[in-house]
């Protein structure tokens, strides 16, 4: 129900003693339950009950005080509205029902600039304070920079933008701004945590192991899908940081090339010469778009084939190594919105692969006005 903002502590005190005086003869007793803060912000009212059911998934996890944000940045009348509700799990026979808290302000024109305060005022003291940022990521937001203030951890999934180079080099600003004790992570990085386990499972046999300084050729194909909005591109994007990263790939000084949809990369290794193209496949209809398939050259008589199987519950690696000749699969389990959102809950502690990962992003692509 809509309340007062004044009047908010009070009317969620209200809405328990409704619940617990509306169970009656229940054998369920109603469980108050809150072991973080949750805020999620969006700029899609239209949306926002969708995130909300994805939200009330993850705190059958991790039961949380929700505060579901609306940012309206367009209108000139400027208002602040709030409602409140509880998100209940139906219990199994004789279990007690486990309730959470749900705050959804919706503020508008100006009052955004009031969002930080009245989130502030009401978190429960004591817990842990987490953010799921699914705005527009610019490192001089102010709502942003001040939410990160007052959380314990943030998270973006860059997968959602369909352009991503411009927020991912934003939200590594904010990594490197140190703002408050938040440590920041990136769903988009989660997605291709088993693609980056395949390919270091390809060359851990000692006799692979050399060629990853012989690598000179890597083409990744990615999808975009636009129900969901979801894309590969930030995925590729980070895949390729991450293997100039760890192997010490430095940028060649030249801009990448775009050319019909695909960008071509250069690296160097000492005197090598390392090319990376991305790839964009057909616009996917039936699934979320990601990595669809990496393929890994070292010299001419090296390759390595990784690609999604059908349907996407498998990694197919296929791997030519002058004569031979081997083919394998690894299980892979798609894993949804809220269980992505829930793993990375439970990460305290900076990833300071994906930071440097990033980094090494940076130092090739930022300013490359093609992108």
């Amino acid at each position: 129900k809509e309340v007062s903002l004044a009047q908010l502590e009070q009317e969620l005190t209200q809405l328990w003693k409704e619940a617990e005086s509306s169970r009656g003869d229940s054998f369920h007793p109603v469980v108050r339950a809150c072991t973080m803060n949750l805020i999620v912000v969006t700029e899609d009212e239209a949306g926002a009950d969708a995130v909300a059911a994805m939200v009330g998934e993850v705190t059958l996890e991790h039961p949380a005080r929700i505060f579901l944000v609306v940012l309206d940045r367009g209108p000139k009348e400027s208002s602040l509205n709030a409602w409140i509700s509880a998100r209940c799990a139906i219990p199994e026979p004789g279990q007690e029902q486990v309730c959470c808290e749900q705050i959804t302000l919706v503020a508008r024109g100006r009052d955004i600039e009031k969002i930080t305060s009245a989130v502030t005022s009401l978190l429960v003291s004591d817990v842990m304070t987490m953010l799921l940022w699914k705005a527009s990521i610019d490192a001089s937001d102010r709502i942003l920079r001040s939410l990160l203030v007052i959380c314990d951890r943030a998270l973006i999934d860059s997968s959602e933008e369909l352009a991503p180079l411009p927020a991912l080099l934003a939200w590594r600003a904010l990594v490197h701004a140190g703002i408050g004790v938040a440590t920041l992570g990136d769903l988009g990085w989660t997605h291709v945590t088993a693609w980056r386990a395949v390919i270091a499972r390809a060359f851990q046999p000692e006799e692979e192991r050399a060629l990853l300084h012989a690598i000179d050729v890597v083409s990744i194909e990615y999808s975009a899908s636009a129900v969901p909005r979801h894309s590969g591109f930030s995925q590729a994007l980070l895949l390729m940081g991450w293997l100039a990263h760890t192997l010490e790939w430095k940028s060649a000084g030249a801009l990448c090339a775009v050319r019909e949809g695909s960008i071509s990369c250069t690296f160097r290794k000492g005197e090598k010469t390392v090319s990376v193209q991305l790839n964009p496949a057909a616009l996917s209809d039936k699934e979320p778009g990601g990595i669809e398939r990496i393929t890994i050259s070292a010299g001419a008589g090296f390759r390595i084939e990784l690609r999604e199987g059908e349907p996407r519950s498998e990694i197919i690696m296929k791997q030519a190594h002058g004569n031979q000749q081997k083919e394998s699969v690894v299980p892979l389990r798609t894993l949804s919105e809220s269980e992505l959102v829930a793993g990375e809950l439970e990460i305290l502690q900076r990833d300071e692969l994906y930071e440097r990962s990033l980094d090494a992003l940076a130092a090739v692509v930022a300013g490359d006005k093609n992108l």
